[in-house]
């Protein structure tokens, strides 16, 4: 038996998946936007939908359930990348290129999760917990929803020998212009 919030999910994944980019139709970047966001958001209709089999438990180490979230935040890096160099570079890649020492933040958090996964088995922490399928689910959804959210905020190095003056915070865009 199917469920209509199911047809729903799997309809609309379809139609966001197979929709071209064609001159005149809707612009490459808001479909590249749309299909990110419906990936996350179809996850987490399927741990809802009624019939699915979400309920089952696996045991799971906490520090095997850090490691997967680092992988799943680094691939989806990566599978973002790969999408956009492949089928979206012109539309939304910019003309000038940047140089300098950065670092996505969603891979830096990605790292570190894989490293507190490594230090934990190191340590000799094998704590572990009951997850329902569903759970793991949201917290992939979530995975990726975080991921699409800071998606363009990127981590610089940079030597400052007078470091102790840096403030942290988002500078605004120069081509803003200020409200009195």
């Amino acid at each position: 038996m199917t469920y209509p919030a199911e047809v729903f999910a799997f309809s609309t994944l379809k139609r966001l998946l197979m929709t071209t980019t064609s001159p005149g139709f809707v612009s490459p970047k808001f479909l590249y936007h749309c299909k990110e966001l419906a990936t996350g958001l179809i996850a987490i209709l399927l741990a809802f939908i009624p019939g699915v089999p979400t309920s089952r438990v696996i045991t799971m180490e906490w520090a095997s359930l850090f490691r997967w979230i680092g992988v799943a935040l680094l691939g989806r890096g990566l599978l973002r990348d790969l999408v956009i160099l492949t089928f979206y570079r012109k539309s939304l890649l910019p003309p000038e290129t940047k140089r300098g020492f950065w670092l996505c933040l969603e891979s830096s958090l990605g790292l570190c999760l894989i490293g507190l996964y490594f230090l934990i088995d190191v340590l000799g922490g094998h704590l572990a917990a009951n997850f329902q399928i569903r759970h793991l689910l949201l917290l992939f959804a979530i995975t990726w929803l975080f991921g699409y959210v800071t998606r363009d905020l990127v981590l610089e190095l940079q030597r400052d020998p007078n470091h102790l003056n840096l403030v942290f915070g988002f500078s605004p865009k120069k081509d803003r212009k200020k409200v009195s």
